[in-house]
């Protein structure tokens, strides 16, 4: 049966790992298709698709969408057109609205007493 995964996250967004990174974990795992998905952005699918490419692992484009009402629903894309310029100029508007509630809730924190840098 094959290994299938259609939702991983690189440091361009939330992730903790470069899009190479994702790659080789997709690799070790034993997947046969994956995509990157990361929150609001494309940006390092390019990278992770010539990895996956040379790697002989087949690559879906994708991306995780934020809601514009709850910063905590999401869906997710698949087979996105990564040259799409009104699809990545929402893909903008939506990370500064996401980085404007993070940078609010840390204001937040602070003011109510958390040592938060």
């Amino acid at each position: 049966m094959p290994k299938i995964d259609l939702h991983t996250h690189s440091d361009f967004s939330d992730g903790t790992c470069s899009p190479e990174e994702v790659v080789h974990g997709a690799l070790k795992a034993g997947a046969s298709v994956f995509a990157l998905t990361d929150h609001d952005t494309m940006d390092g699918t390019a990278r992770a698709h010539a990895l996956a490419a040379e790697r002989g692992l087949r690559f879906v484009y994708g991306v995780e969408v934020s809601t514009s009402d709850h910063d905590h629903l999401h869906f997710t894309g698949y087979n996105i057109d990564v040259n799409d310029v009104s699809f990545q100029a929402f893909l903008k508007e939506n990370r500064e609205k996401r980085i404007g509630r993070i940078r609010q809730v840390i204001r937040q924190l602070q003011e109510a007493g958390v040592d938060l840098t």
